[in-house]
């Protein structure tokens, strides 16, 4: 009796934390991006159309007049999250950041719980949840019409998905984080290949523990696996299929190639430079009467070129470039807001920016040491670091360096910083109990 009690009263504690985490996150974020008001991002403006359209009846596309050509410039997950919130009740872009300050509050909450369910201390549990809540960047991205937010609740919860399904051997549990992981590819293109890198390290892992040989469960391992990927591929596989019948183009957006040959000629020019350049080849391309889908193409195809000639010092670039996105750049993932112009709201940030530079450092630090002490444990504990590795990775391959690129594995981040810190704060106790003697 006693011990049902005791469970009980866990339970009902339990309850109260995460209430308390979710509203402490949800409040801070009304807060916070009234104070400070959103950026104006010309995305924004395409996923609104794209979202006007498609509840007109008009298809995907980006015209504001007729015909209304289809489009694949954008990925259509955000756009029909928009048109969703556009249907309830109330001024269109209130609701929709009010829906996105819902997900935000949401992803505190699964990366306690993700940090929970690895079985990690506690305090590193609470931790998580807490540096998600009040992290910045996440904080003000909800008030931004972004993909941000939604694809950062999206990789949070297709990650806990996938950690309850290694820890308890679900074949259901793969299938729902297969199906959340293709629906942030249909939101990120970028997280395409996401539940393909976690499903091999999936394998990877179980044959580990079997000492490298395929004994009598490896069909199972190889099944879950298979199935993690499946789920995914079926869930954005309609879209590619679609992009394939009409363009030609068996991808879920365009963009690619622009980002390789903005990448490919900043080796001997500065980002504003390639930048300019990017946009105006572009448009010199569909001057000449090429779709976007294929002016995209073509300035893929003279990126690889341009790679091929010069891999290493392509390569070489990106170092540096995973330390401008999380560190050195101004737009830094682990920083703050990336716009900020006017008035009081300028001088608050770039008075953190000057201030706290170090500090980010040390986050960084303190996030490879949890990266490190989770892929020591194998196993689910992997699966954040891996997820940070994956799209840290992916983006350094791109030519711009933005905050924006890493929001989606922030919850992610945060979980590795508080297992970092935790472990830095046990050795420096370790330390300090064998510097003192005994009187």
């Amino acid at each position: 009796m006693r011990l049902e009690l005791r469970a009980a009263s866990s339970r009902l504690s339990e309850g109260k934390l995460v209430l308390a985490l979710a509203v402490c996150a949800f409040v801070v974020r009304v807060v916070a991006t009234h104070a400070f008001p959103e950026a104006r991002w010309d995305d924004a403006e395409h996923y609104n159309t794209l979202a006007l359209n498609l509840l007109a009846g008009r298809g995907y596309s980006l015209d504001h007049t007729a015909p209304f050509a289809p489009s694949m410039y954008r990925e259509p997950f955000y756009p029909v999250f928009l048109a969703f919130s556009y249907v309830l009740p109330g001024d269109d872009l209130i609701v929709a950041r009010g829906l996105q300050k819902l997900l935000g509050a949401a992803c505190s909450v699964l990366a306690y719980r993700l940090a929970t369910e690895l079985g990690l201390n506690r305090r590193v549990a609470i931790g998580a949840g807490l540096l998600a809540a009040f992290h910045p960047t996440l904080i003000l991205y909800t008030g931004y019409i972004l993909t941000e937010t939604v694809s950062a609740f999206l990789v949070t919860l297709g990650c806990y998905a996938l950690v309850r399904a290694w820890r308890r051997d679900s074949r259901s549990w793969f299938v729902l984080s297969g199906v959340v992981f293709g629906c942030g590819a249909l939101t990120k293109s970028s997280l395409l290949l996401l539940p393909i890198a976690l499903g091999l390290a999936f394998v990877v892992a179980r044959l580990r523990e079997g000492g490298w040989r395929f004994g009598r469960g490896s069909s199972r391992w190889i099944v879950n696996a298979s199935l993690l990927g499946l789920a995914a591929g079926l869930t954005f596989g309609p879209w590619v299929v679609r992009n394939k019948l009409l363009f030609d183009t068996p991808s879920i957006s365009t963009r690619g190639g622009e980002v390789l040959w903005g990448r490919a000629h900043m080796l001997h020019r500065t980002e504003m430079e390639t930048e300019g350049d990017l946009y105006r080849e572009y448009e010199r391309l569909l001057a000449l009467g090429m779709t976007g889908p294929q002016a995209d193409r073509q300035m893929g195809q003279e990126a690889m070129r341009l790679i091929r000639a010069e891999p290493f010092e392509y390569l070489s670039e990106n170092p540096a470039q995973i330390l401008h996105m999380w560190v050195c750049s101004p737009n830094s993932g682990l920083a703050g807001s990336e716009r900020s112009c006017e008035s009081v709201r300028s001088c608050v940030v770039a008075g953190l920016r000057s201030f706290v530079r170090p500090v980010f450092f040390g986050l960084l630090g303190l996030m490879c040491a949890g990266g490190v002490s989770l892929a020591r444990r194998r196993e689910a504990a992997l699966v954040p670091a891996l997820t940070v590795a994956y799209l840290t990775l992916v983006h350094s391959f791109f030519i711009f360096n933005s905050c924006r690129f890493m929001v989606p594995v922030l919850p992610m981040a945060m979980i590795l910083i508080a297992q970092g810190s935790y472990m830095v704060w046990g050795m420096l106790a370790r330390l300090r109990s064998r510097t003192v003697t005994p009187a």
